[in-house]
């Protein structure tokens, strides 16, 4: 059986040693840390449960950074993205109720941005490691199709942003929200 699965996720994360450098030059948060992502997944059943390889990709957003200046404010913004294999369970409680335990290993692509107070755009692409860990539950067959509803938790990390002093940006953080999934093939 094929899945696909797709989720969006708001969180919070520990403040790294990057944000605390611009914390000490005045620097102030705009925004949540949010995250989008989309996955793959082959399962094979044994039983009640069902494992197997996936694919995924994540797009983490991260809060923006603002210091007023005379002219224009300094603004800082940056957003990750995370693509690798991972491996997947899915164990049946009941007909339409489902837990799920999700775990990947990828890269990380970070963009970070900066206008200075002349409106002048410096972007910046780096590229790191990264993972994710994810459980939830899944309410299946909703309105009788193959849809399902997911209700998740994840944590990831990626240290893939970093400043000129060697301090990283670590994006990520614990994530909370809900999903809708589709089942491809035979029913799990």
């Amino acid at each position: 059986t094929w899945a696909i699965d797709g989720a969006l996720m708001a969180g919070d994360a520990r403040t790294s040693g990057f944000e605390s450098r611009l914390s000490d030059f005045g620097y102030r948060h705009d925004g949540l840390r949010g995250s989008a992502s989309l996955s793959v997944k082959r399962y094979q059943q044994f039983g009640r449960v069902s494992a197997g390889p996936m694919f995924a990709v994540e797009h983490l957003t991260m809060p923006g950074f603002t210091r007023d200046t005379e002219l224009e404010p300094l603004t800082f913004n940056s957003s990750t993205t995370l693509l690798g294999p991972g491996a997947a369970l899915h164990v049946h409680l009941s007909d339409r109720v489902a837990a799920n335990a999700e775990a990947t290993v990828s890269l990380a692509v970070g963009r970070s941005r900066f206008s200075d107070q002349d409106a002048t755009t410096t972007t910046e692409t780096f590229f790191g490691l990264g993972g994710s860990a994810l459980v939830g539950l899944s309410l299946e067959s909703l309105f009788g199709t193959r849809a399902q509803l997911n209700f998740n938790a994840r944590a990831t990390y990626a240290g893939a942003i970093e400043n000129d002093i060697g301090d990283s940006l670590d994006s990520g953080g614990l994530f909370f929200g809900v999903g809708i999934g589709y089942q491809i093939g035979a029913r799990q």
